[in-house]
């Protein structure tokens, strides 16, 4: 049976880091354990609308970050869903750490690092 010919391209586009609302930007940087103090463009992939993105930490750092608001409730779902499993892979897997997560009512963000770094 041939695949549906689907386009991604829609889903693909993610908001910027300036366009999260405060409150994420600082409780990401309270998961790192240092301040956000700039983001690489969000990355040209994926399945939601969601934020995704590499924030730049003040202590040099920087982590994987996914955010989504109320407007995207299945990408609050995968991403409370994601923070689960990291947490419980870490040290199993070859996988991201989970560095942190939060549930701040209208959304949902998990923050992870490459094992590696």
């Amino acid at each position: 049976m041939p695949l549906a010919d689907l386009d991604y391209r829609p889903t693909s586009v993610h908001p910027g880091s300036s366009s999260l609302p405060p409150a994420v930007r600082e409780r990401i940087g309270e998961c790192a354990g240092s301040p956000v103090v700039g983001a690489d463009r969000p990355v040209t992939s994926g399945f939601t609308r969601g934020y995704a993105g590499r924030p730049a930490l003040a202590d040099g750092r920087r982590v994987c970050a996914k955010a989504a608001g109320a407007q995207e409730p299945h990408a609050r779902q995968g991403i409370a869903q994601e923070a689960d499993i990291l947490g419980r892979l870490a040290g199993r897997a070859t996988a991201p750490l989970l560095v942190g997560a939060a549930d701040l009512g209208d959304w949902q963000l998990v923050a992870a690092r490459r094992a590696w770094e």
